[in-house]
């Protein structure tokens, strides 16, 4: 506070007789506006919005499945009947800060994440159909009252590219990756490639335009909602392979390569 405010004797007597004989019905009282008081789960909210971080690659991305907020019992449905997620193989996430611990149950099991722990509970699991996926929260009593989480899949974009390689990963090769296109993206560069041929296979998912760029080469990989393969490329030191996105595909569209020698 630290401001002493001094009030004479007229005026408040004055104020004294105003009080007495309240404010006339409707009318806003007048004076220093009063500061709302906070709610009881702003602390838990910041909380929530902390633990986003932890789960999320980009935290500034507006995600459509991604769900956090202060502890509580709830079942949360991403996609539906109409437009359902594709099959293929996800990605969670959890976070929890504060205390106690949360359990979410997903198509894959349960992953019990410790509230305070920096480093979010992982799981993966396997949609073998297309279809809605339910996950459940359960805090257990300490997190009830004191703990927020935020729980992360695997955007369905890049579920859905990476279902679509003919070549699958082989898990040892790092030039074999996948995400989400936020501008221009170097999937993958020739010096990193050696020498010889290598088959390159590569796909895109989403909405926009994708343009594939090696060389003095183009060609789309995406248009519109279609997924559309370039197919198996027989590289002979085109250049760095390069995903350009329109406007529209940015944020929206995403890639998946798979890298085999033959």
């Amino acid at each position: 506070m630290g401001r002493v405010v001094r009030i004479s004797a007229v005026v408040l007597v004055l104020a004294l007789g105003a009080a007495a004989c309240g404010p006339e019905a409707g009318a806003r009282p007048q004076g220093r506006p009063t500061t709302p008081a906070a709610s009881p789960d702003a602390g838990r909210e910041a909380l929530a919005a902390q633990a986003r971080v932890l789960v999320l690659d980009r935290p500034a991305d507006r995600r459509p499945d991604v769900l956090s907020g202060p502890a509580v019992q709830l079942t949360q449905t991403f996609g539906s009947a109409a437009e359902p997620y594709p099959a293929g193989v996800y990605d969670v996430r959890v976070a929890c800060l504060g205390t106690g611990s949360v359990t979410v149950s997903h198509p894959g099991g349960e992953t019990v994440a410790k509230c305070g722990d920096k480093t979010p509970a992982a799981a993966t699991f396997t949609m073998r159909k297309t279809a809605p996926i339910a996950v459940t929260v359960t805090p257990d009593d300490a997190a009830l009252l004191h703990g927020a989480y935020a729980v992360s899949l695997t955007d369905p974009v890049l579920v859905r590219a990476r279902a679509a390689l003919s070549l699958p990963p082989s898990g040892r090769n790092p030039l074999d990756r996948s995400g989400v296109l936020f501008g221009r993206t170097v999937l993958v560069r020739e010096k990193d490639l050696g020498t010889g041929s290598v088959y390159v296979d590569i796909r895109c998912a989403g909405t926009g335009r994708v343009m594939i760029r090696f060389g003095d080469t183009d060609d789309v990989c995406l248009n519109g909602r279609t997924t559309i393969a370039m197919g198996m490329l027989l590289w002979k030191g085109q250049g760095d392979l390069v995903a350009v996105p329109d406007a529209e595909a940015t944020g929206a569209a995403a890639y998946a390569v798979a890298v085999q020698r033959p």
